[in-house]
């Protein structure tokens, strides 16, 4: 009888670790839910103003960032972490007209609290492939 019990505790315990990592086959993945801001003196297209903010959702895609798909790509090859956003090879003008971009909330359930300064808006653009490209 105590051999038995002996066994049980046994297999329980070395469980524990095994079904504390188990993740349900429906389960729904992580919430990813972003509010991105730009603001500064730099100088938007439509009314010559910043700030700007705009919402971005992945896993399902939504939120009301223009090119959501693309910059839920780049985030998702990132990991997440704007700091390992790879920059476009692209052609910005030398103006000084500096922006600070901000990234609020979550990715795939892991906070995100990211803010930066380029020295204008495409730059901060071109510097996060564009996921700040609003």
């Amino acid at each position: 009888m105590r051999t038995t019990a002996a066994l049980v505790s046994a297999a329980a315990f070395l469980l524990v670790p095994v079904l504390a990592n188990a993740v349900p086959a429906n389960a729904a993945p992580a919430d990813t839910s972003l509010l991105l801001t730009k603001d500064g003196p730099g100088v938007d297209p439509v009314t010559g103003l910043l700030p700007k903010l705009i919402t971005l959702a992945c896993e399902p895609t939504g939120g009301t960032h223009p090119t959501r798909d693309d910059a839920c790509a780049v985030l998702a090859k990132a990991g997440g972490d704007f700091n390992r956003i790879e920059p476009l090879h692209r052609m910005c003008t030398l103006n000084y007209a500096p922006v600070r971009a901000s990234a609020h909330g979550t990715w795939r359930g892991r906070p995100v609290d990211w803010t930066a300064m380029f020295p204008n808006d495409c730059a901060a653009g071109s510097q996060t492939d564009l996921v700040f490209d609003f």
